[in-house]
């Protein structure tokens, strides 16, 4: 397992096929198999590692606490059309975001949960800006900053707040 997740990052692939050892030597076990999703996703093959995650989920329900693991289901999710399981991905994540290393993946993850839960439920607008204001505390990164700003004042307009959506927009 710790080599599947050393070469997660970089060779998706290989991570995938020692997830399928992994799996020979343990198994029964959800561990194996959650890296093998979190490898399909890094291969960009995300809707083939919704049911993957499914099938770890069956094994053991714990298995998906990890925050990274949490981001690749939601994304898993979102590609196979699961809008509730990605909102329900997105929902466990963004307490736990903090536990992610890269501000930037912080940052990709409260805009993506902001839009997620946005687009699944109009009225969370206000759940989407406390997702979008923790994104917004991460200044700096770029690239994401101004797309933060961009969904910030679309979900304020959405809210009738015009005068604060072109305010937020002029910032970007």
């Amino acid at each position: 397992l710790a080599l599947g997740y050393a070469e997660l990052g970089a060779t998706p692939q290989r991570a995938l096929a020692t997830a399928k050892r992994a799996a020979t030597l343990a198994p029964g076990r959800a561990a194996p198999v959650v890296l093998e999703a979190r490898a399909l996703v890094g291969a960009g093959r995300a809707r083939e590692a919704f049911t993957v995650f499914a099938r770890a989920r069956a094994i053991d329900k714990r298995g998906l606490a990890d925050p990274a693991a949490l981001h690749d289901l939601a994304i898993a999710a979102l590609a196979s059309g699961e809008h509730l399981e990605a909102v329900a991905a997105y929902r466990a994540l963004v307490p736990r975001a903090g536990m992610l290393a890269d501000a930037r993946v912080r940052q990709r993850v409260y805009l993506e949960a902001a839009m997620t839960v946005m687009r699944r439920d109009p009225k969370a607008l206000d759940e989407a800006l406390g997702y979008l204001g923790e994104a917004r505390r991460l200044r700096g990164l770029p690239g994401l900053s101004d797309v933060v700003l961009g969904a910030t004042a679309l979900t304020l307009d959405r809210q009738g707040r015009h005068e604060e959506a072109r305010g937020v927009a002029a910032e970007a």
